[in-house]
Order: C-alpha cells, then structure tokens, then sequence
C-alpha cells in the first residue's frame, strides 16, 4: 500500500492543514486549539492540543508532537481520545518514551483502560472510529 507523504515548509505549515483536517472530518473546536512552535526550533517543531466537538456530549481530545524534518512531518508522540458523557471510550497513541514496550497502542474504555497493541493511526482514522462509535451508540436501545 503507498503512503502520501505531506510536505510541510514548516510546523505553522503543518498547524494550518491540521485547521483543515479538523473541518474535512466536522470535528469544530470546542475551545481556540494550541497551536504552539517549540522555543528555539526554527519552526520545525510544535505541539497541538485540542478539544474537538462531535456531539452535544462527546468530543476528541487531540494532542501532538510534531518535528519536521526535510520538509516532512513526524508525529514523535500523539493522542487521540474519545470522550463521551465525561467518561473516557476510546483512545490512540505514540508514547515511545511512557510505553517503550509498547510505543503505539490503543486503550478501551474506563474503568480499566486497557492497552493493545495496534498500528499508528492518523487523526482522520481515529475520527472515523469515533464517528462509528458514536452512531452505534445512537442507535442503540437505551
């Protein structure tokens, strides 16, 4: 399977096209999101965090590291989490430095939060996820 690779100038490049992933997948920012260059890395490192509305009572909280390098972005750390009713579901991350064992895995829902094992996901993946999730939920009896 190819991968497209996005080619970024710099971490305010990638930070603009995150603002556009976040609307391709109608996810709208509950809050102004962080969008904040690391100090001294000439642009080309960065941090998002942000609180992405779904639905009156869930939302995706977003969180990334980000270097570029050669023009390239690499997430060296995110996390994805599903929230719904104020109760953690679901949720995606990289955390080499937290789980060396385990770098990339997901976490079922609380209480227990359990951890697997699973291939990196983008932000677009998991919103899919999410948005599945969501609507079984809708549709399920009460």
């Amino acid at each position: 399977m190819s991968r497209l690779t996005l080619r970024c100038v710099d971490i305010w490049d990638y930070f603009d096209r995150k603002q556009r992933e976040f609307a391709a997948a109608s996810a709208y920012p509950d809050r102004p999101p962080l969008f904040e260059e690391e100090p001294g890395s000439d642009g080309t490192v960065g941090r998002v965090l942000a609180f992405l509305g779904l639905t009156e009572d869930a939302y995706m909280k977003v969180y990334e590291r980000v270097v570029i390098r050669d023009g390239v972005p690499h997430r060296e750390v995110y996390s994805y989490s599903l929230i719904v009713e104020e109760s953690f579901l679901h949720g995606w991350e990289r955390d080499p430095r937290n789980h060396p064992e385990c770098p990339v895995h997901e976490h079922g829902p609380e209480p227990q939060r359990e951890r697997r094992a699973t291939e990196p996901v983008t932000l677009p993946q998991a919103l899919e996820q999410s948005w599945d999730e969501l609507s079984l939920r809708a549709e399920a009896p009460p």
